[in-house]
């Protein structure tokens, strides 16, 4: 209709109508593609507090993963994680004969034969990784929380490499060492493992292999647990602030 009445317009030489005509067209087209930006922008805007819904549940559950109760004294795993590393050390300080007021206990033991077990491994984060695949990371409007997404992301891919380098190699003490860590035939988890830390003073060959398990421990604990939690629980708040939700 409007073409038609266009195309005689410039037959019969109406300029004013055929300016008006192009006017309307153009108009036209405009409110078309605005409208069309619009839905789409409606559409992006639901995808986006879809994804964000779905990774905040994710990273909640990880960190209650972190926190729920280990059959270690019912405390948190990574809790007991990082304890296990604090009576490493005490056991460290006792052997080089820095602390040998601190009597070495039940715990101690405990921490020393399970010297070489790492509980942390990178856990997979399904949203971040399709969104990533699928350029939906750009759907994150928030720039500073597009970036943290990105970098909880790298960290955990250099986390797993520095895991595996960890895990290379490690030492099972109680197994090179059997006379001065022993085990009840049914102590898998070495609750009742029974330690002679005096003999083990005077072992040089013990002491470095216990050297290496602790060095292992410490990179452990500071370049992975720590910073770990740290990331988990800064997305958590910024996903928190995102979704305007108050725990």
């Amino acid at each position: 209709m409007i073409l038609r009445k266009l195309a005689d317009a410039i037959r019969e030489q109406n300029w004013f109508t055929v300016i008006v005509e192009i006017f309307i067209v153009v108009i036209g087209i405009f409110l078309g593609l605005q409208v069309t930006e619009w839905n789409e922008s409606r559409k992006d805007g639901a995808l986006e507090q879809k994804y964000l819904t779905r990774l905040h549940s994710e990273i909640e559950d990880l960190i209650q993963a972190g926190h729920n109760a280990s059959g270690n004294l019912g405390i948190g795993v990574i809790t007991n994680e990082l304890s296990r590393y604090e009576r490493l050390q005490e056991v460290g300080q006792f052997l080089i004969g820095e602390d040998t007021a601190k009597p070495m206990e039940q715990r101690h033991c405990r921490a020393l034969y399970r010297s070489h077990i790492y509980f942390s491994d990178t856990v997979p984060m399904p949203t971040i990784d399709e969104m990533l695949s699928t350029g939906r990371i750009l759907l994150i409007g928030d720039d500073e929380l597009r970036t943290k997404i990105i970098r909880f992301s790298q960290a955990g891919m250099e986390s797993s490499l520095l895991m595996d380098n960890i895990r290379n190699d490690r030492l099972l003490l109680s197994r090179i060492h059997p006379e001065l860590i022993q085990l009840k035939a049914n102590d898998a988890a070495g609750s009742d493992a029974f330690c002679d830390f005096e003999a083990m003073r005077g072992k040089r060959s013990f002491i470095n292999d216990f050297a290496d398990n602790l060095g292992r421990y410490r990179a452990y604990s500071e370049l992975i647990l720590k910073p770990q939690l740290s990331r988990q629980q800064t997305l958590h708040e910024r996903l928190d602030t995102a979704l305007n939700l108050v725990h």
